[in-house]
Parts: C-alpha cells; structure tokens; sequence
C-alpha cells in the first residue's frame, strides 16, 4: 500500500511534468517547494540538461501523451454538481503494468477541434476497498480519487457542453491512460 508521502511526492511530480500545460500553483507550492517561482524559472534548464526523467511533456493535448496499453485503467465513476460553479468528479484510477494505484490522474476537456485539453491533476485520493478486493490486490485499495471543477477555470464553448475525461498519469513514463466514461460539464 502506498504511503501519504509517496502518493503526495508522486502528484506533485505530475504537477511538475506537466507546468507547460497550466500551472497548479496550490499543488507546487504544497508538493514541490514553496517557492514556485523559483521552481518555474528553473525548470527548464535541468530539463534541458536532462536532470528530470521522463522530460517535461510539452503537449497540452492528453491524447499525444497517451500509452497504448490495452488494460483497464480504472473508471471516472461520477460527476456531480455542488453548486451553481462548481462540480465534484469522482472515480478510480491504476496502473496495472506496475500493479499500483495510478501515480495521479489528470482531467481534459475535449475543446473546439476535440482535442483532450489537460486542466487539472487530481489532488485528493483515497481508499477503494471495492477496488482492492475486486481485482484481488490490496495494493489497488488508495486508486480512489475525488476533485472540485469550477467552471471559472474553464473556457466556454458556444451552443455546447464541455466534455471532460480523466487520465491514469504514469510519472515514471511521462504517459496517460484514458479512465472509462467521461462526462459533460455545464447548463
């Protein structure tokens, strides 16, 4: 089972490989350093200088980060809203290929050319007992994962609801692996 450190150190690597696509200022600040400016101005060169394995992914679409792996990788079970704002995603997420709950999970939506837009990395996981006891592994029993959604944080797109999808993140390889289900945020 994964210890709080490791899961926390694991995000907030997520949250550093993917500072080219949004900054999560909250989870830098928390996971990383306290001095997230000096973490955005030094980045790049110890990725340059390849310090940082796997590299910084400089794509913003989830679909070119994507694994090819034909596993299940775990369900965004649910989407709920909490008010006018705001929305609570909730599901389940592993990396079979490494028998762990997956290292994050990152959130996209589909925008106008129906490209998978990463916005978020999951900041709060917890335990699935259904999870562990269907797959027979009590290492799956912290892949749950829960998040707030605000729609101030997301663009519009005219005449259309805003389709969101979640992504098994390996920090290890720098890929996602799509969740099954997505939902459609908005009025």
């Amino acid at each position: 089972m994964m210890g709080y450190t490791k899961i926390s150190r694991l995000q907030g690597k997520a949250c550093l490989l993917l500072i080219d696509n949004f900054v999560d200022e909250d989870c830098l600040r928390d996971k990383i350093s306290p001095r997230v400016s000096v973490v955005r101005d030094r980045i790049h060169a110890i990725n340059k200088y390849g310090f940082l394995q796997p590299p910084l992914v400089t794509s913003k679409n989830a679909e070119d980060i994507g694994g090819n792996g034909q596993d299940n990788y775990g369900y965004f079970d649910s989407l709920r809203k909490s008010d006018a704002k705001n929305y609570i995603a909730t599901g389940w997420a592993i990396l079979p290929q490494k028998q762990e709950p997956a290292d994050a999970v990152i959130l996209a939506y589909k925008d106008a050319d129906d490209k998978s837009i990463v916005f978020a990395v999951v900041d709060r996981q917890f335990p699935r007992s259904d999870i562990a006891k269907a797959y027979g592994k009590s290492a799956y029993l912290n892949s749950g994962w829960e998040t707030q959604i605000s729609l101030d944080e997301l663009p519009s797109l005219p005449n259309q609801k805003l389709q969101v999808s979640a992504w098994a993140f390996d920090t290890d390889t720098g890929k996602a692996f799509k969740l099954n289900g997505q939902f459609a945020l908005g009025e």
